[in-house]
């Protein structure tokens, strides 16, 4: 899909804005294509604030079982 990049595969989580956009910067220059895997709700949250970041939607979360919208590392390793 991508052979001159490697793909680094995330779920940014709504908040902590500075922080992660320092990750995603530091990744970005290293030369990783990123992919963050999010609930539909959280990409129309983060979409516009991370604009060099290729979103793609899950199906689910986590939030019933641990009470926040944490993705399933099953899901992200299905993308992968």
């Amino acid at each position: 899909m991508y052979p001159h990049k490697t793909l680094l595969a995330t779920s940014i989580a709504p908040g902590n804005l500075e922080n992660q956009k320092k990750a995603v910067q530091t990744w970005l220059a290293l030369g990783f294509s990123v992919f963050s895997l999010n609930t539909k709700k959280e990409i129309e949250l983060l979409a516009c604030l991370y604009e060099e970041v290729n979103f793609y939607q899950v199906q689910r979360d986590a939030k019933e079982d641990c009470g926040k919208p944490i993705v399933y590392i099953e899901d992200i390793l299905d993308f992968l």
